[in-house]
């Protein structure tokens, strides 16, 4: 029974498949193929590890035009979010920056740009650049790391820049790019190696490299932005331009076809990305400009090191605390700048009125013989016209203003007195002129001055050990405490070099340097008049007084101009910002 119904069956099947309407014969409808796997593309976000933010991804043809809507637009994120772009995807708030996302896209060359809204760098506590990174994509069903990072960003950049028409025109172009970026920013600012030759930046799976690279180039970024005063994209951008022969130099390429405002911004970013680091004996130039510059320099670097350190010091605390931990110490590093920035030009104007000369005083142990025994002052030797260091003689100052910090109306009386007393200073005999500061009353300043003259009747200035002093209320028993000695310099310690305080034959114009301490004492004066006419309690310029204009580069809106009576000395000092008056209100002649 079994084997005929099996064969019953069989013969029904046949019979059947023969059979077709009118007679025809039929076959089984085509089944549609199965699609290709996707590309997986999967990567991190690094400036420091980032939290939130997009990332969109665009074809060849597409990346250029949506990058110069998005430039122009007052909303990127929504200019790109309209872009015709092949997908998008979501940074979540994780703790490395990580993604992954399918694309049917094959053998494609992509260009991936990540969008900054709502992002957080968990590095330094802000919100992290708009970078980019290119690949071209593996077969179907391939995973592909694409990591997108401030060096990635250079790389897509100089790519853009080639314009490439082709898949492979993009690879060979993304090589080429790779090599310049680690050649130009493989070390950091002291030469550390960051990144080995032939790394593959955009593919790597060494989070640890990643992150150290990308923190150091971000430090450097952030820092030279805010110096320049521009946005950080921008500083990513001139780099990428530098970088184009494979040095950082400030030079762009002429391929680049940069305009003028980039080529500048260029050699700002190279000078700050040379900061605190010497390659070789630093090449120095010999004028008072260079000297200007490289003090500016000097501050920047000091202002970088602060802020650093004020902003490490702000992870101590919860996301409230920290945000305004690094806001303060952003507008303490912009009032900073913008004060190295007013010396620099203060020097520079002083460097004008100097003909660029560097300062070379002739004092010193060679100088020895051109100065005067100064004991011998108004004995055997003449006295300065406009000073007369006569060991004895003694004037007293009193001047009333408004203190700064009380609001409050205070007289202060300032006593000079030329002691018989010597120092020996780079071999050359310095009187020694004691200058006490008391304000209602209370000593607040005590400084010994050390002055010289010398054989044509000039007054140098040689030095000062001053001592400032305050009281604390609740104090038992109240007294003066010594708080400072800042201000204090000697010609030959640490570099500092005299210089003439009071010429003996002044000229209109003269430009005349006090002394020269950078940094702490740099004042300067310069010659206004000799026929001055101003009067005191107890003198009268009689249209004799030298007149000179007293400020320092250190102080750039700092002026007072000084009356020195022929005979006397100083009578008056006046603030030319304030109008306070110091006047003399005593003189007694040895």
């Amino acid at each position: 029974m079994k084997i005929h119904t099996t064969i019953y069956t069989y013969t029904f099947l046949i019979l059947l498949a023969g059979c077709g309407g009118g007679g025809g014969s039929s076959s089984p409808p085509a089944q549609e193929p199965l699609p290709d796997p996707p590309v997986t593309v999967s990567g991190v976000v690094l400036d420091g590890p980032v939290s939130g933010g997009t990332l969109f991804f665009f074809s060849l043809d597409d990346i250029q035009g949506a990058l110069d809507d998005s430039e122009s637009a007052e909303d990127r994120l929504t200019s790109l979010q309209g872009a015709n772009a092949i997908a998008s995807v979501a940074i979540g708030e994780s703790e490395d920056g990580s993604y992954t996302v399918d694309l049917d896209n094959a053998g494609d060359a992509v260009f991936v740009v990540f969008e900054n809204t709502d992002a957080e760098d968990l590095v330094f506590g802000d919100t992290p650049f708009n970078m980019e990174s290119v690949t071209v994509l593996g077969e179907s069903g391939s995973v592909n790391t694409v990591n997108v990072t401030p060096h990635t960003t250079l790389i897509a950049t100089q790519v853009r820049l080639a314009v490439p028409s082709s898949a492979s025109a993009v690879d060979t172009e993304i090589s080429a790019a790779t090599s310049n970026v680690i050649s130009a920013l493989g070390e950091d600012e002291v030469g550390n190696e960051l990144i080995e030759d032939g790394t593959d930046l955009i593919g790597s799976d060494d989070i640890d490299l990643l992150t150290g690279a990308s923190t150091s180039l971000g430090a450097f970024v952030r820092s030279a932005a805010s110096f320049v005063d521009v946005d950080r994209e921008e500083v990513l951008e001139v780099l990428a331009l530098d970088a184009l022969d494979g040095a950082v130099d400030g030079s762009i390429p002429a391929s680049a076809e940069a305009d003028e405002e980039m080529t500048d911004l260029a050699g700002t970013v190279n000078d700050l990305q040379s900061l605190g680091s010497v390659d070789g004996e630093v090449t120095t130039f010999g004028s008072c400009s260079a000297t200007a510059d490289l003090f500016r320099r000097a501050c920047e670097i000091d202002i970088m090191d602060d802020y650093f350190e004020g902003v490490a010091a702000c992870q101590d605390g919860d996301e409230e605390e920290l945000e305004a931990c690094v806001a303060e110490a952003d507008e303490e590093r912009e009032e900073t700048l913008e004060e190295c920035g007013e010396i620099f030009e203060a020097r520079g104007e002083l460097c004008d009125d100097i003909d660029d000369e560097v300062y070379e005083p002739e004092f010193g142990e060679e100088y020895a013989d051109n100065f005067v025994d100064p004991r011998e002052i108004g004995a055997t030797v003449e006295p300065n016209l406009y000073l007369p260091l006569v060991i004895g003689n003694t004037w007293v100052y009193e001047s009333t203003f408004i203190d700064e910090d009380s609001g409050e109306e205070v007289t202060e009386t300032t006593t000079i007195v030329v002691r018989n007393a010597t120092k020996r200073i780079q071999g050359i005999d310095c009187l020694v002129v004691n200058d006490v500061v008391e304000e209602d009353g209370e000593i607040i300043e005590d400084t010994d001055d050390w002055f010289a003259q010398d054989m044509a009747g000039n007054v140098w200035y040689c030095g000062e050990i001053a001592q400032d002093f305050e009281y604390f209320e609740g104090d038992e028993p109240e007294t003066a405490e010594l708080v400072e000695v800042g201000g204090s310099w000697k010609a030959g310690r640490e570099g500092a070099k005299a210089g003439v305080l009071v010429p003996a034959d002044p000229e209109i114009g003269d430009v005349i340097r006090n002394e020269v301490f950078y940094g702490d004492a740099e004042d300067v004066i310069e010659v206004l008049s000799v026929t001055g006419d101003e009067s005191t309690m107890v003198a009268d310029c009689e249209e004799a007084c030298l007149v000179v204009k007293e400020f320092t580069p250190l102080e750039p809106d700092t002026e007072e101009n000084t009356y020195y009576k022929p005979g006397v000395g100083v009578i008056l000092e006046v603030d030319m910002e304030t109008g306070d008056r110091a006047e003399l209100i005593s003189f007694v002649s040895s």
